[in-house]
């Protein structure tokens, strides 16, 4: 149980994201980000779930600012509908659904142009970023559309790339061809509105990208030249650096990093098939299970790898250890947690033996620090130390230390 009121809700906001089924599609919120690289690992589900309560609560707190914002569009007069004929939000998919999104809503009736039915999405931002927005806008002067180059030029794309690349992907889905992006700034509760045309050329590359990612067997180049790039570390915690960069293996072994899965793009509602068990995998929460057939896409190992036939996998690390990836020999959640220690455990001769003649199975691995591995080490040697009799062991653990 948490000790104070805070931890109790942050306890609480962690485990409802824990218990949301994971996003089972490429979403057109997302599709403008620019590493494609990260946008792959995230489709594939390589990425821990976001377990910072700030963050959880800036989503939760995104959706009552749209909420308010609509409400304070309809008491304005103007037209907004957030919903379809069946109650649902306005959704568009392409690709058997692998690419998905839903529009906040559609408006008619603004006064910049009374006629004309617009996508209407709504965000908030803080006051830096805020003014930042601003700042652009300014530059151009208030209160007409902005044409798709305007907008590059104006820096609202740099600015915020998935917004904008929402923008013109609803618009293209819908047929609309205007957009208004309504921005509430949470400090001192000011707005800024944005008006966008369509751009066929932009959406068209969206799309095109989207295609990409979706049917990339393994993960894109990075955009960065090395892991100390800045904007790596600003973008990404420690954990999804290392899953980025190949230093260590996504924390679950799911049919969506298993090299066996492919998407169907013929079939509708975003479904994969196993080329392994010859199958559609079935629903999400059957995808997010797994199997214990599965094995990693070679390319997220931090391995090199070796032979890889339709069976197993092999592979050789830095330091010299193989290691094989397949039915009778490392699972790919025990491969998981090797990894937490860069595979070093491989070359320990105890777990090999122990492994070998009593069919021990790796479950948990903490990398312990180099003071704590020489005093293990120290222990290990101890024991095999027979006392002058040549019948005793010496204790290498004194009862202080228990």
């Amino acid at each position: 149980m948490s000790e104070t009121y805070i931890e109790a809700i942050e306890a609480g906001l962690v485990k409802a994201r824990h218990e949301a089924p994971a996003r089972g599609h490429l979403g057109w919120s997302e599709i403008g980000a620019e590493d494609e690289r990260k946008l792959w690992l995230n489709f594939r589900w390589c990425m821990p779930p976001i377990e910072d309560p700030r963050t959880l609560r800036i989503f939760d707190n995104g959706n009552v600012v749209e909420d308010m914002l609509a409400h304070w569009t309809r008491q304005a007069g103007i037209r907004l509908e957030t919903r379809d004929e069946n109650g649902n939000q306005f959704g568009f998919s392409r690709f058997g659904g692998h690419l998905s999104g839903h529009m906040d809503g559609a408006a008619l009736g603004l006064p910049e142009d009374p006629t004309t039915w617009m996508v209407w999405e709504a965000k908030s931002a803080n006051d830096t970023r805020f003014r930042e927005l601003k700042k652009e806008k300014d530059k151009e002067g208030q209160g007409r559309p902005v044409s798709w180059d305007e907008l590059q030029a104006m820096g609202l794309k740099r600015w915020a790339p998935e917004y904008a690349a929402q923008l013109q992907g609803y618009m293209g889905e819908s047929g609309m061809r205007r957009a208004v992006i309504i921005v509430y700034e949470k400090n001192r509760s000011e707005l800024h509105a944005e008006f966008v045309d369509f751009s066929s050329m932009e959406y068209q590359a969206l799309v095109s990208k989207a295609e990409r990612i979706i049917t990339a067997p393994e993960p894109p180049k990075s955009i960065y030249n090395a892991a100390t790039d800045w904007r790596c570390k600003l973008r990404m915690n420690e954990v999804e650096r290392a899953i980025y960069w190949t230093e260590q293996l996504p924390p679950t072994a799911n049919c969506r990093n298993c090299r066996f899965s492919e998407p169907r793009l013929d079939l509708e509602g975003a479904q994969w098939q196993c080329r392994k068990h010859r199958t559609l995998i079935g629903p999400m929460d059957r995808q997010q299970a797994g199997c214990d057939r599965h094995q990693f896409i070679p390319e997220l190992m931090p391995a090199l790898p070796g032979v890889i036939d339709d069976n197993q996998a092999a592979y050789k690390t830095a330091a010299g250890h193989e290691f094989i990836n397949g039915p009778g020999h490392y699972s790919s959640q025990e491969l998981i947690e090797l990894a937490k220690d860069d595979f070093n455990m491989l070359g320990d001769t105890f777990f090999q033996q122990a492994r070998q003649e009593l069919g021990a199975t790796v479950q948990t691995v903490t990398k312990a620090p180099l003071q704590e591995m020489e005093r293990i080490d120290t222990a290990a040697k101890n024991m095999a130390k027979k006392t002058e009799d040549g019948k005793k062991f010496h204790d290498p653990w004194p009862d202080d230390d228990i």
